[in-house]
């Protein structure tokens, strides 16, 4: 694994990020959790598919990390989702998904949606993932 999370929240590359979030137990519109958001500050690990689409395999490891939080939470995976613009990501993410864990019925991640944006246009869940690649 490319993240150990204490020693890399403790080094700073995993900070705390500045969040709007409301505080956990407060009450916002239906019930609802709040769970903290993190930056990760990351190298340049920039990949390229032949099609073009690009993908970043440190932030696909981040997106990893940050999935298992938010399971550990309590959250189920029907209820969350990960989304990023570039097609190559989406693919790189699926496979670290089905690597450490599994996507299919009884897998850690069976009923998390990993998809680009224009396939969650209309869609909500509790929980979203967030995957820019180029930032």
């Amino acid at each position: 694994s490319f993240i150990d999370t204490s020693r890399d929240i403790a080094n700073g590359f995993l900070r705390s990020a500045p969040s709007r979030l409301p505080q956990p137990g407060s009450a916002v519109g239906r019930k609802s959790s709040a769970i903290s958001s993190y930056n990760a500050i990351l190298p340049n690990a920039e990949g390229q598919y032949s099609e073009g689409s690009k993908y970043n395999s440190l932030e696909v490891e981040v997106v990893r990390l940050c999935l298992d939080i938010v399971l550990q939470s309590g959250i189920r995976p029907a209820e969350v989702g990960v989304i990023s613009p570039y097609t190559a990501q989406i693919s790189e993410i699926r496979l670290a998904l089905e690597r450490h864990g599994g996507r299919d019925e009884g897998g850690i991640y069976h009923g998390v949606e990993v998809k680009t944006v224009d396939g969650y246009q209309g869609r909500e869940k509790e929980v979203i993932i967030l995957s820019c690649v180029r930032t």
